[in-house]
């Protein structure tokens, strides 16, 4: 059964994510970060000076978080007690990371709804982000690991983008869906949901 717990603001949350059953963070618009160590009983809301909007948040482990938003990548190795931040010029809507040195982050190289996808990779933890794919492809905004090399990517005008080799190159999926897909997340190499 689900119960309702004010989360102390009314700005709206896009995204959240634990590292455990009490510790995890919510991340929203207007640099908004709300942070909870009771499994979500009550939570500690914290601007972060950004002015930038967050739309995911993942987590690597209990001190390690990233934060994607507009034109920004955000990241603690702390458990949120210190931030480090990139610019970027594109608007980032969703993460994933392998282990902490491995990670890709997605989105559109314009407003929300840009003109191409943009797929962004690290391999040192986020100091260095290389853009890995960009043009032709529509705006993307999930992302989920299938297994330690293969990646699923989603989007806007029901773009699914499989990688099988950790971000190197994708392949374009035909499906049913005639919509805008936001999420995505497999469960194991042969289920996911979208």
């Amino acid at each position: 059964q689900w119960e309702i717990v004010q989360s102390g603001t009314i700005v709206a949350f896009m995204d959240i994510s634990f590292s455990d059953t009490n510790h995890g963070f919510a991340v929203g618009q207007t640099d908004i970060l709300a942070k909870t160590s009771d499994g979500g009983e009550s939570w500690f809301v914290d601007y972060l000076g950004t002015g930038r909007e967050f739309y995911s948040i993942t987590t690597i482990d209990s001190n390690n978080f990233y934060i994607v938003g507009s034109n920004i990548i955000l990241k603690t190795t702390d458990g949120g007690s210190t931030w480090f931040s990139t610019n970027t010029p594109f608007q980032l809507s969703g993460s994933c990371f392998l282990d902490s040195n491995n990670g890709i982050s997605v989105g559109s190289n314009g407003m929300l709804y840009g003109l191409n996808g943009v797929i962004l990779r690290t391999t040192d933890g986020g100091i260095n982000w290389n853009i890995q794919s960009y043009a032709g492809m529509s705006p993307l905004w999930g992302i989920s690991i299938i297994d330690s090399n293969s990646l699923c990517v989603v989007g806007q005008s029901s773009t699914i983008q499989i990688s099988n080799d950790f971000g190197n190159s994708w392949n374009s999926i035909q499906s049913d869906i005639y919509d805008n897909i936001s999420k995505v997340f497999f469960i194991d190499n042969n289920y996911g949901y979208a």
